[in-house]
């Protein structure tokens, strides 16, 4: 083997090292981000746990009295605690995705140009460089609409990815 060989194999061998390390770190940046949506996951499971249990002593209630308690304020403070919940836990999880996205994408902009960089190609505008990047990979991005919103896969929107 060559040293030109064995340069080769090293550039790619730290080449496919550096794509592993980026992902990893966006899935620490998703796991970061989930973390940070962990408050609101368990404000929305306590809210659908006391939801549930003010709808079941409403029905109970109801049923000892014998009257149709479903229209009743308990269990209409019942059915918006477990509204409320869901849209609590649906936050909670969209934090998780919404940071994924903005770390890779600042990651891979801020590489590229640093990329340039190494390679001797000099950049006028680095900050302007990383930010069209950035502006081009949001756009091709289905869940990213075109002003830089992110959406679930249920279409609910996020924050900004950018």
């Amino acid at each position: 083997m060559t040293k030109k060989d064995q340069d080769l194999l090293a550039e790619a061998y730290g080449a496919v090292n550096e794509g592993l390390f980026d992902r990893l770190k966006a899935r620490g940046a998703q796991a970061a981000g989930a973390v940070k949506g962990v408050g609101d996951r368990v404000k929305g499971a306590a809210k659908g746990v006391a939801g549930a249990a003010a709808t079941k002593a409403a029905e109970l209630g109801g049923q000892a009295l014998g009257v149709d308690a479903s229209q009743g304020g308990l269990a209409q403070k019942g059915a918006e605690l477990q509204k409320s919940a869901a849209t609590d836990k649906a936050r909670g999880a969209r934090a998780g995705d919404e940071a994924k996205y903005k770390s890779y994408i600042a990651n891979s902009a801020k590489t590229l140009a640093n990329d340039l960089s190494k390679l001797g190609m000099e950049v006028d505008d680095e900050a302007g460089l990383i930010d069209d990047i950035q502006n081009v990979i949001s756009a091709r991005l289905k869940q990213v609409t075109k002003s830089g919103q992110f959406r679930d896969a249920a279409g609910k929107m996020g924050g900004k990815i950018k």
